[in-house]
């Protein structure tokens, strides 16, 4: 197993919640349930995943050129037809450069972020940045950084594609970057379809003439439809069945359904049964009862009239579950659609089409999750199907207002990070919902719980690809309140920058450009003390890199004594001091030196800091294990001397002692 491999902590237990919920990863936009026990440095695609990538990967036209361009140029820009498979082919351009020297990192799209900065670059770094999501009044100014920053960085043999926007670039004048842009046109899908099957272990014959016929429909489809398509076909192959009938029951699975479901619908003018077809959309699968109880749920929450029908000659349950084609599920009194993939499209019919309905639609969907009938592996099926609905619909806002104000539960922080979870990972939406949680974590009244699943979700999904976006959102979370740290959220981003010298030092860059002040509250001040605890400092990321060898790194821990010692009253620094001597005293010599160095750095050569110093540690080292502390009391007085000049010739430090022994 190599460095990049090892095994990460795995999952915290949240605040007041007990077992942490199934999380999802997302390759490619292909959604995978499990859990991320793999620890690596976050936002370094790993070579395995990018294998993976590469035996699904159809080379678009113009894929040969771009690959010329990034060789010669270092850089490239690409633009593609939408769902043409850009950000694949993207990693499959830097895939060739990828090795142990050379790492893959995708840039935020954040105008804020420090991430341009050409010092946060590593020599062989490979970089991606996709502006085809970006809003049209931030792409210039992230282009140009990007820019800026691949000119900055040329010499450290770096490469950088970037994925644009053809639409958006029309717009701007016309310059000399397009003298890298490669456009490239939509893969086969005929041939991205058998790469998928045949890599899924699907490789039964298939007459050409049939196939291509089949083929003839999936012209227009989505690289992220065809991966679909084929895991559709894999999960449902049964033995002694025809590849291509295989396929078709796939592709009727997995097709949009919208037109028929806005037919059906139309033509159904009773309230009765449009509010069945919408709870059937909604809880497919469960008992009839269930369905039932959720369809009148929602006649209440609309006012719907009460029938003047007498009971006895009104419509029967078992009609009305023709009226909207349902059929059973199992022999338990399940139920579902007769046509798979029915019900998304039912429920998109609803929240496209009555827009006036959304604020009930809110209600109602909330109240569902809290059925004392539904079991909790319900609750989260429905959780992660009200997600996918509300998405595909595009109504992103709508999921993100549900989903702030989701009912208390039993399971409520699983129901949330689920909803959560499809958000990050969603194709379009995906930076709207990294954006959300930025809003969302610089909220000072913001419930803790929330705020736990919001952590879990920076550190285990959304740094994957995006680490700097992870780290400034989990950098407000643990300050949003200014008297206390958000221990949860703390552990969070501890867990994150432990795992890269890249993310350390930027957080520590953070530190040092912004270090703590009275004013700004305590959380800032305790931030500042874990994040450069001895511990961590002296600790090596996945790469086996030292994070106190780091020149940022040290400057760090001196701006940020410096102003502890300025800012704070002595009996309040002095404190934070003899904590970190405890911390340091069982370093080796060499190290404990390095450390000891930078915090008699912060006081700036001042006599008086530097005396008080001097009496903490001799104080510090006559209360606990006094032989221990006393030698490193001892190396503490000898660079106090050192310091000031002061060189006694009799007087050799620990450091020296250790090196002669």
């Amino acid at each position: 197993m190599t460095a990049g491999e090892r095994e990460s902590p795995g999952p915290l237990p949240r605040p007041g919640v007990g077992s942490p919920v199934t999380q999802y990863t997302q390759i490619n936009n292909i959604d995978t349930p499990g859990p991320h026990n793999r620890r690596r440095p976050f936002g370094l695609l790993h070579e395995s995943d990018l294998g993976w990538l590469y035996r699904r990967f159809e080379p678009p036209e113009g894929f040969p050129q771009a690959q010329h361009k990034l060789e010669k140029c270092r850089l490239v820009l690409i633009s593609g037809p939408a769902g043409a498979g850009m950000r694949t082919a993207a990693k499959m351009l830097l895939r060739t450069y990828a090795d142990s020297s050379h790492l893959f990192r995708v840039l935020p799209t954040e105008v804020e972020e420090d991430a341009f900065d050409p010092d946060s670059v590593a020599d062989g770094d490979l970089l991606l940045l996709d502006l085809s999501s970006v809003e049209s009044e931030y792409y210039a100014k992230l282009k140009e950084k990007a820019l800026y920053l691949r000119a900055h960085t040329k010499a450290r043999s770096t490469r950088l594609v970037i994925i644009v926007d053809r639409a958006v670039e029309e717009q701007f004048e016309f310059d000399e970057s397009r003298q890298f842009l490669v456009p490239l046109g939509r893969p086969d899908p005929a041939v991205v379809l058998r790469r998928h099957l045949a890599a899924d272990g699907l490789s039964g014959d298939l007459d050409p003439a049939e196939y291509q016929a089949f083929c003839a429909s999936l012209v227009s489809s989505s690289m992220n439809n065809l991966a679909r398509l084929a895991e559709r076909a894999r999960s449902s192959a049964r033995g002694g069945q025809r590849l291509l009938d295989l396929l078709r029951e796939a592709q009727q699975a997995v097709a949009d359904r919208t037109e028929e479901a806005r037919k059906l619908l139309d033509g159904k003018k009773d309230g009765v049964v449009r509010a069945l077809a919408l709870a059937l959309a909604m809880l497919e699968g469960e008992h009839r009862r269930v369905v039932f109880a959720a369809a009148a749920k929602l006649l209440t929450q609309v006012e719907h009239p009460e029938s003047e029908v007498p009971l006895l000659e009104r419509i029967s349950l078992s009609s009305y579950l023709g009226e909207v084609t349902a059929v059973p599920a199992d022999e338990h009194g399940g139920i579902r659609f007769r046509e798979a993939g029915y019900g998304g499209a039912v429920a998109a019919y609803f929240w496209r089409e009555y827009p006036r309905l959304h604020n009930v639609l809110h209600d109602w969907s909330a109240s569902l999750v809290g059925m004392e009938e539904l079991s909790r592996s319900s609750r989260l099926r429905l959780a992660d199907r009200m997600a996918i609905q509300l998405l595909d619909a595009d109504l992103q806002d709508d999921l993100a207002q549900l989903v702030r104000n989701w009912p208390p539960a039993r399971d409520w922080p699983d129901q949330v990070q689920t909803v959560l979870s499809r958000g990050l990972a969603h194709s379009r939406h995906g930076r709207f919902f990294r954006q959300q949680f930025y809003t969302w974590a610089r909220a000072r009244d913001l419930p803790g719980q929330f705020a736990a699943v919001l952590a879990d979700l920076c550190a285990a999904e959304m740094a994957a690809e995006y680490p700097e976006e992870a780290l400034t959102r989990l950098n407000h979370l643990v300050k949003r309140n200014r008297d206390r740290v958000d221990s949860y959220a703390l552990e969070r981003l501890l867990q994150l920058v432990a795992s890269d010298l890249r993310l350390y030092r930027r957080l520590a860059w953070r530190l040092r450009q912004h270090p703590p002040r009275p004013d700004r509250g305590r959380s800032e001040t305790e931030l500042a003390l874990r994040v450069l605890s001895p511990k961590l400092v002296l600790s090596t990321d996945v790469r086996g890199r030292r994070f106190g060898s780091d020149p940022t790194v040290r400057r760090c821990i001196e701006a940020v004594w410096r102003a502890l010692m300025t800012n704070l009253p002595a009996p309040q620094w002095q404190e934070h001091l003899r904590t970190w001597l405890s911390e340091c005293a069982g370093a080796d010599a060499p190290d404990a030196a390095l450390l000891v160095r930078e915090v008699l750095a912060g006081a700036g050569g001042d006599p008086r800091t530097l005396a008080t110093v001097y009496v903490t540690a001799r104080d510090w080292a006559r209360s606990g294990d006094r032989v221990s502390r006393a030698r490193f009391a001892l190396l503490v007085i000898q660079l106090i001397n050192e310091a000031q000049g002061v060189v006694d010739s009799d007087t050799t430090t620990l450091r020296e002692k250790k090196g002669r022994s």
